[in-house]
């Protein structure tokens, strides 16, 4: 959970989970409206992955709203889809996949 996501990257896989965590909640409680104070957690502990993936854009009424980077997206949902099998790989106690028997 401390190794970083990519060489690239300084977000760890446990700031990884946390960002993806708020995340869910502003997109299925608040509407997509993301708030400063929000905005200021998810940077303080995913900024790299956040700003490569996301952006917030202001509506007609002034809120702030969180929009994917469309051509960045498919790169997300792939980091998502590898944290999620590396969750199972730990889990299970496993050190690789093999367990899996995937082809």
């Amino acid at each position: 959970m401390e190794s970083p996501l990519n060489i690239d990257l300084a977000t760890t896989w446990g700031n990884f989970f946390e960002m993806i965590s708020v995340l869910r909640n502003i997109i299925a409680h608040q509407g997509t409206i993301i708030n400063n104070d929000t905005l200021n957690e998810i940077k303080s502990k995913a900024k790299d992955i956040f700003l490569r993936h996301f952006e917030v854009v202001k509506d007609e009424f002034k809120d702030n709203h969180l929009q994917p980077k469309e051509i960045e997206f498919s790169d997300f949902i792939n980091i998502v889809n590898t944290f999620a099998l590396n969750t199972v790989k730990f889990t299970a106690s496993k050190s690789d996949f093999g367990f899996l028997n995937m082809q």
